[in-house]
């Protein structure tokens, strides 16, 4: 996943970044890209705004749904994600 460093100034691909995210799961996609269900560990401020759209879990409530979650090349799942 890549987006912008929080705090810097965005003018050009170097303030981009790229980390492994575990157990993550799309949950919208469009033409610009998808937003995620996934672990968060560079942060333990739940609740709070720290994405762009994915939902930040800490790593055992990830790891939890992503497990319980059926496989979507045999089921899809709605999802509702609320304020």
């Amino acid at each position: 996943m890549e987006g912008p460093l929080p705090g810097l100034p965005v003018d050009g691909p170097t303030d981009y970044y790229t980390l492994f995210v575990p157990f993550s799961m799309p949950f919208y996609c469009d033409s610009t890209g998808c937003d995620f269900i996934h672990a968060a560990y560079w942060h333990d401020s739940f609740g709070q705004t720290h994405s762009h759209g994915c939902v930040n879990l800490d790593f055992s409530d990830a790891e939890w749904m992503y497990n319980w979650t059926p496989n979507p090349a045999t089921m899809r799942v709605p999802v509702t994600v609320l304020p």
